[in-house]
């Protein structure tokens, strides 16, 4: 923001400003920021892929598939990293044989470990929402062996271990997986929570000396779409008596819908928080107390 108001018209600040936003719970900013960008330079890549991902963000899905249509138009057939938003926009628009297509485009000129182990795992999921069973057997064999050689290796696992309930996988190895993430997450959580230490407001105190204080709960959920964890969320929190608690609700993901609306009702206070910075989430929550 500083950046821009020294150059007003400085198109790359702009759109990393724009990205900026978008991923940190304003997409309405970010989205109006990359049509700034647009208005004044019709071919950046960059901008068409911030304005899709907002779009998407914002459940305009028709819009978005169209904005990443267009980022396709400026670059080439193999750049993966607009493959692989045209293939998140695709199958949050629920265009799962497009989406489908465009992760088996991306996988086939990707280099990084990382990213191919993500990749392959949604091209596994699409599949089977689409009852695909070619190379079936080879797949499953595939994300298996993998999954366990990262848990007997300790080194990096990039799947998702919810995920991987979908395939044959054994108890013992899905809890292998799940530590293996865990300690993953707290290393790469190290040096941040080194720079910000939380603290409690000491209300269990006041409840031991009897002064009542209310208890606050807070629920943090990537999302509030109709789905089964909200839906399941929202019917516990409106059985919490509120004469003892005050329950606080936090998503990443900004709200659309009927549902959204009755959902964020039911706490006494709900917030977005960033969810390209955890930290200032982090800190956001504990302020709440």
């Amino acid at each position: 923001s500083r950046g821009l108001q020294l150059e007003p018209h400085n198109v790359e600040l702009k759109v990393h400003l724009a990205q900026a936003r978008m991923e940190n719970a304003a997409p309405e900013e970010g989205l109006s920021l990359a049509e700034d960008v647009l208005a004044e330079a019709p071919g950046h890549l960059f901008a068409h892929k911030v304005k899709a991902q907002a779009l998407s963000y914002l459940n305009r899905h028709e819009e978005a598939i169209h904005a990443a249509g267009r980022a396709m138009h400026n670059t080439t057939a193999d750049d993966v990293g607009t493959l692989l938003m045209l293939a998140g926009v695709l199958e949050r628009g629920k265009h799962r044989t497009e989406a489908l297509r465009a992760y088996q485009m991306a996988l086939s000129s990707m280099r990084d470990d990382r990213y191919i182990d993500i990749t392959r795992q949604r091209v596994l999921d699409l599949q089977l929402a689409l009852c695909d069973w070619r190379e079936y057997d080879t797949w499953i064999t595939g994300v298996i062996n993998g999954v366990r050689k990262a848990v007997e290796t300790e080194s990096p696992l990039h799947v998702c271990v919810q995920d991987l309930q979908n395939v044959p996988i054994s108890w013992e190895l899905l809890a292998g997986a799940a530590k293996r993430r865990a300690a993953m997450t707290e290393e790469e959580t190290a040096e941040s929570r080194k720079k910000m230490p939380m603290v409690y407001g000491g209300r269990t105190d006041k409840w031991r000396a009897g002064q009542r204080d209310k208890i606050r709960i807070g629920w943090a959920l990537p999302y509030t779409f109709l789905h089964s964890f909200p839906l399941l969320l929202k019917a516990v929190t409106e059985r919490i008596d509120r004469n003892r608690f005050d329950v606080y609700g936090y998503s990443i993901r900004p709200g659309d819908g009927a549902f959204d609306r009755e959902y964020r009702k039911t706490f006494d206070v709900f917030r977005d928080v960033p969810s390209a910075t955890p930290d200032v989430a982090a800190r956001i929550i504990n302020q709440d107390r």
